[in-house]
């Protein structure tokens, strides 16, 4: 684990230092705000990041920041103190003005920098020991954020073609803010596409030159969250009716006319994910050798890779895993599934028939094909395959408060925040004894 950065109360206040968090988006000193624990102890080092936060003579409030690449303290005190020195004597404001030359001899189009930046996620180009892993997905949602902001654009009759990066202003923005507004998307949804334009520019700032960051204006909606789990007769009812003929959906007037939604593996994906609670690339990527049995041949625990957690922190080594426990439903699951494998190869738990390109094609199928069929119970609600995740580890809460070592979660607000489902809670806690003392005491009297 990277240390946490920490300035002792000796150096605390030198030449505007301070500690940056990258996960909390604030200034930090002696508490983590995230966990209330001292920063020492703090399990997010590596987001850590010393910056310099110095005003400028003679300016009223305006001020100069710095994000230093060291971790060393003696070396970041060295760097804020020549800064300090450079921005006193006015020798950093004439070499912050030496990339404008290089701007506005060099104008970039809009359209020319989004193609940078998504080279730039897949990694192209970019050193070794700052690339990252992205899903193809995330990817796909950025670059198609960036269609929908030049569509903005071009609804107001701009040369959508020949806008510069350095033409964003907040004009532009409010343009694309009112496009976006008009859009039947969730709260999240817009907050997330403007997210991808505050990491946009600032990738543009770090590879480039300064810009403001104009998306970072854009005020965010409030995320009301009310996690909806599936409750077991909906579910029973869903993998009824999911057969080849109810699979078909018309689309009058496209070039599709009609799209068949049914896949053989649909029905097992559905009950594996409730039983599991794992994501839809866990579960498609999950293989027999995952799964630990006893001498009698009995399910013992999964043992899975947590993708989404090692994509983030962009572990290569030392990887993440997380353990599902097998519920007797879970053991009869597998059984059922493991008749049909030969059990010396190691074969795909989930349609191992499907050998190629299995994280695309079928993460698609299984969250499409679920919504398809899930609508047609018309029950007036909008679940999603991650509905089935929000069963599980509602139903696991009544047995474990530490949901985080069963989900993979760093915090157990995160998971009570958007995955527990409080209707459901409720509804299985009906003639729950809530002193079991007193009736252990009465039944001893009698």
């Amino acid at each position: 684990m990277v240390q946490p950065l920490y300035i002792p109360p000796s150096k605390q206040g030198h030449t505007g230092l301070t500690v940056y968090c990258n996960r909390c988006k604030a200034t930090v000193t002696d508490i983590c705000k995230e966990t209330g624990q001292a920063l020492r102890k703090c399990k997010f080092g590596e987001d850590h990041k010393f910056k310099v936060v110095i005003y400028v003579p003679n300016k009223k409030n305006e001020r100069i920041t710095k994000v230093l690449k060291t971790r060393d303290i003696y070396e970041a005190i060295q760097e804020a103190t020549r800064l300090e020195k450079d921005i006193k004597e006015g020798d950093y404001l004439e070499k912050r003005k030496q990339p404008e030359a290089e701007k506005s001899e060099t104008p970039f189009l809009l359209i020319h920098c989004f193609a940078k930046y998504i080279s730039y996620l897949h990694g192209e180009g970019v050193p070794s020991q700052f690339r990252k892993e992205r899903s193809v997905a995330h990817i796909k949602d950025v670059e198609h954020a960036f269609i929908l902001f030049m569509e903005a654009i071009k609804e107001e009759r701009l040369d959508w073609e020949k806008i510069t990066i350095d033409e964003i202003n907040d004009e532009i923005i409010g343009y694309i803010y009112d496009f976006f507004e008009g859009k039947k998307y969730s709260a999240r949804t817009k907050n997330k596409y403007y997210s991808y334009g505050v990491s946009f520019l600032k990738w543009w700032q770090d590879q480039y030159y300064p810009i403001r960051n104009w998306f970072s204006r854009i005020p965010r909606h409030e995320e009301v969250h009310n996690p909806q789990s599936i409750p077991y007769d909906e579910c029973e009812n869903l993998l009824e009716i999911i057969t080849p003929e109810n699979g078909i959906k018309e689309y009058p007037g496209k070039s599709k006319v009609t799209r068949n939604y049914y896949k053989p593996y649909l029905k097992s994906a559905i009950k594996l994910g409730l039983l599991t609670g794992l994501r839809r690339e866990e579960l498609i990527n999950l293989t027999w050798n995952n799964v630990q049995f006893d001498e009698d041949n009995q399910a013992i625990l999964i043992k899975v890779e947590d993708y989404k957690s090692n994509r983030i922190r962009n572990r290569i080594i030392n990887k993440k895993y997380k353990f599902v426990p097998i519920s007797l439903e879970l053991q009869n699951l597998l059984s059922e599934m493991r008749q049909s494998i030969d059990k010396d190869e190691i074969n795909f738990i989930l349609a191992p028939e499907v050998q190629t390109q299995r994280t695309r094609t079928m993460s698609d199928s299984l969250s499409r094909g679920f919504s398809h069929y899930y609508d047609q119970l018309e029950t007036g609600k909008s679940l999603t395959f991650k509905s089935l995740r929000k069963s599980y580890i509602t139903a696991v809460k009544q047995y474990t408060l530490n949901l985080k070592y069963i989900t993979g979660h760093s915090e157990n607000a995160v998971i009570e925040k958007h995955y527990i489902d409080g209707e459901q809670m409720a509804i299985s806690m009906k003639n729950f004894i809530m002193f079991p003392q007193k009736d252990k005491k009465r039944d001893q009297e009698i």
